[in-house]
């Protein structure tokens, strides 16, 4: 063979693992430089995010989803953008599209989840909370799950208000939870939500556990107090506002709340130590407010020219049966109250305490 052919072919044999072995370090930088800068576009969407600024954020998460179209972060923060933006259908195109890869994943559910919060369908909010709830979270899944669960306790709570046959579905989130964590903030709020799931008694002892350990705290002694208001213990929520009082004497909303107990202290008819004559004076007194309040609010209920007859009556029979009857009288007329009907502060206190 030609000795300048065999030199060619020895030095094409040199060069092509040469041009190859450089072919893949330009392949590594191109793909560095990719990933870096999908990584920048990233953390830019993420905290435009973080600031509430949704529709800010879909265009650089966007981009870096379609830089780095295998990252699944990337994926689901872009997802999490149009949710708060209003782009739900091509949100669930792609949050199903993850799915279908990691149906059991905590954090594509939770964003299932709230994809179906933003369409109104509570059936599918459900169970993607649940799936969120009890699915997999490669890192810190303990905080992950009481995260998640707290979010669905509040979009329950936010329901309750309007219909109280919710406070179950809250109640049946929240002891589990408070079982779960150890978590100083998340069982503050715990103790928060027995109250509005109507167990303001289960809230007294969680709030007094955590006041072992954080006694001076104004917002713990606050929410005690109410819950005690709830159960009608009246003196022990004084109480304990006076020790709130002394931790910042200037609070309005504490000075407030004393008010408040006060007066609900003048009208609970509830007391088994109450003579006959004044639970019914009371009874009556909340008879008339409810009637007043929802008679202001454009009301026609037919039970209100009952209440009128029943409160314009010159003598009328005091007995403890008589009133339960004016009790049930305005209970009646509260559950037929206008959705947007504007109260007192205490007739709801009162009269959720009459429910119970």
């Amino acid at each position: 063979m030609n000795p300048s052919r065999l030199t060619l072919i020895a030095i094409v044999c040199v060069l092509i693992p040469t041009l190859y072995g450089l072919d893949v370090v330009l392949e590594r930088i191109e793909s560095a430089e990719l990933h870096s800068e999908a990584q920048g576009l990233y953390d830019q969407g993420t905290k435009l995010l973080t600031a509430g600024n949704s529709t800010g954020a879909v265009e650089p998460l966007h981009r870096a989803y379609t830089l780095v179209r295998e990252n699944r972060q990337y994926q689901l923060a872009y997802a999490e953008s149009m949710i708060g933006a209003g782009q739900l259908e091509n949100a669930g195109t792609l949050l199903n599209d993850v799915s279908r890869r990691a149906s059991n994943d905590g954090q594509t559910n939770l964003l299932l989840a709230r994809l179906a919060r933003a369409r109104h369908d509570f059936a599918d909010e459900t169970e993607y909370y649940h799936r969120a709830i009890y699915g997999g979270w490669p890192r810190d899944a303990a905080a992950h799950v009481s995260e998640a669960r707290l979010e669905w306790i509040r979009e329950l709570a936010g329901l309750a208000v309007a219909d109280p046959s919710d406070r179950k579905l809250m109640l049946g989130e929240l002891l589990p939870l408070e079982v779960e964590t150890q978590d100083f903030d998340v069982l503050k709020q715990t103790a928060h939500y027995l109250r509005i799931a109507g167990a303001p008694a289960r809230a007294i002892e969680l709030y007094r556990t955590l006041l072992v350990t954080h006694r001076y705290d104004p917002e713990l002694l606050k929410g005690l107090s109410q819950a005690e208001a709830e159960v009608g213990d009246y003196q022990a929520a004084q109480n304990t506002l006076g020790r709130a009082l002394d931790l910042n004497p200037d609070d309005a909303s504490i000075q407030h709340d004393m008010t408040l107990v006060s007066d609900l202290s003048a009208i609970d008819p509830t007391s088994r130590r109450l003579p006959s004559r004044t639970k019914y004076e009371r009874s009556a007194r909340i008879l008339a407010l409810v009637r007043d309040s929802v008679r202001a609010c454009g009301s026609q209920q037919a039970q209100l020219a009952d209440a009128d007859r029943t409160l314009n009556l010159q003598r009328p029979d005091t007995s403890n049966e008589a009133a339960e009857r004016v009790l049930q009288m305005a209970q009646d007329i509260w559950r037929g109250r206008p959705p947007s009907c504007s109260m007192p502060e205490v007739l709801p206190v009162i009269m959720q305490k009459l429910e119970q």
